[in-house]
């Protein structure tokens, strides 16, 4: 930058012949034109501009590129110009006229140290991305490691580890609150199995939702993450048969991860934050990796309740109802739901045993199994309890909507004929009937013992009646 134009030809011509690409301007404005257009390395700028002070232009170039350095040139040097331009940052100050040689110097320097800037820069742009890097590895090995420790033992993520482990996605990603939706199979729905960081009102409002709506809805038929930073316009989920979001206002945005295995879509992990955030790349990449483990986690839980499963029956073992009858009423107790208790026993059925013949015992029970698994939804636990006794557990159902399950399922079984082997029908002949007692929680039962202790004299009570009949605690 030099109003001369002899001296800028001269200055053009010796640095272009030393292979730079050089750019000419001739006021203070024409520079700060070519600072917006192009990114300059090394400015060498005529102390006295038409229009301005050459360290103005200086200026303007450390704006535009803080790594650029400044020649200030002059014929009119003074120690405080000197000064002025040193305290300005500027590389060296010559006085004209300059030897050729002087001046070349000086710009392969300037720009030595330029270049020597920029890669600097740029070493430590890559330090600082290899950090991130390694600190994203070490959050997600950490959360792995600690989840695979949490889900070792099955039992142990099945008995309150589970939420353990949602402490641990809660930490790693820092959010608010953490949420693990189950799919209550064909009917649709996403159940709120565990959480972490709700309040009472948001975990009622999220205790079960549509599977087809909603953030839960995209991540359940996408398969893959998905977030909303805007829950408002993508909001969590909509309970079932509402037109009307569940209400979570505090709860601005969210992140959702498909949790399946070999191509089963077994719930989904949801992560939510009270204040509005961008969600990166590396929240996602966590996710999914915390998300893959957790799948692998609850697979194993379907697996071993695969192997609580009675054979003859096909309904649940004594062992797995009493972990669940536990969990229902915990839940039940949290969400203020009610939850009832059936227990019913095949009449006279060592009766018909013994006079038929063991055989004959089972399949009355495969029969009895049959008809009780027709009427129960998919969140409805069946399990056989005894030897012609079977248990029924039915969350979110209150007395009247227990007495007229059990009663239905009555008339289903004595409606029912098995026939024995080798013999004619008879009308009588394979007639089954069972007796039924029923219990309900928050009241009055309070306790998995309570609330069975309570179902048994109900029972009692209807085989000692007469038989063929279903009896409520307290009535």
């Amino acid at each position: 930058m030099e109003d001369d134009p002899s001296v800028l030809s001269y200055f053009q011509q010796l640095l272009e012949a030393e292979g730079y690409v050089v750019l000419c301007a001739r006021s203070a404005a024409q520079a700060a034109v070519l600072l917006r257009q192009v990114d300059v390395a090394l400015a060498v700028v005529d102390y006295r501009l038409p229009d301005g002070a050459g360290i103005e232009v200086v200026q303007g170039v450390r704006q535009a590129n803080p790594d650029a350095e400044s020649i200030i040139v002059t014929g009119y040097g003074t120690s405080d110009v000197v000064a002025k331009s040193l305290d300005e940052g500027v590389f060296s100050f010559l006085n004209k006229p300059i030897e050729r040689q002087t001046l070349l110097a000086y710009c392969r320097r300037a720009l030595r140290l330029y270049q020597l800037k920029r890669e600097n820069t740029h070493l430590h742009q890559n330090m600082q991305k290899y950090a991130d890097e390694l600190m994203l590895r070490n959050l997600e090995i950490d959360a792995i490691s600690r989840i695979a420790a949490l889900a070792s033992v099955q039992r142990d993520l099945k008995n309150g580890r589970e939420g353990e482990a949602l402490d641990v996605v809660r930490d790693t990603l820092n959010a608010d609150a953490v949420l693990l939706f189950s799919l209550a199979g064909a009917d649709g729905e996403f159940l709120l199995r565990n959480h972490r960081g709700l309040t009472g009102p948001e975990e009622a409002q999220l205790a079960r939702l549509d599977a087809f709506l909603g953030l839960l809805g995209r991540v359940a038929s996408r398969r893959r993450i998905v977030a909303s930073e805007n829950t408002i316009s993508l909001p969590i989920g909509y309970p079932p048969q509402s037109k009307d979001p569940a209400e979570t206002p505090d709860l601005k945005v969210t992140l959702g991860c498909p949790l399946a295995s070999k191509g089963r879509l077994l719930g989904v992990l949801l992560a939510a934050y009270r204040l509005p955030r961008p969600i990166g790349q590396a929240q996602r990449l966590l996710m999914a990796s915390m998300g893959r483990h957790l799948s692998i986690a609850m697979e194993n839980v379907l697996l071993s309740e695969m192997v609580a499963v009675d054979a003859l029956t096909s309904l649940y073992n004594r062992s797995y109802f009493d972990r669940r009858l536990a969990q229902e009423l915990y839940r039940a107790g949290r969400h203020g739901h009610p939850v009832a208790l059936c227990l019913t026993d095949v009449d006279r059925f060592e009766a018909l045993g013994g006079s038929l013949g063991p055989f004959f015992g089972d399949r009355i029970l495969q029969g009895v199994s049959g008809c009780l698994q027709l009427l129960l939804r998919r969140s409805d636990i069946a399990a056989r309890y005894g030897t012609g006794e079977m248990a029924i557990v039915l969350p979110e159902t209150g007395v009247e909507g227990a007495k007229r399950v059990a009663e239905k399922f009555r008339q289903a079984v004595e409606e029912m004929r098995i026939q024995p082997e080798g013999e004619e029908k008879q009308p009588e002949a394979g007639r089954v009937t069972v007796s039924v007692g029923l219990s309900c929680f928050p009241a009055p039962g309070e306790s998995p013992e309570t609330i069975v202790r309570q179902a048994d004299e109900a029972l009692s009570r209807a085989k000692g009646g007469g038989e063929n009949r279903v009896v409520c605690f307290g009535e």
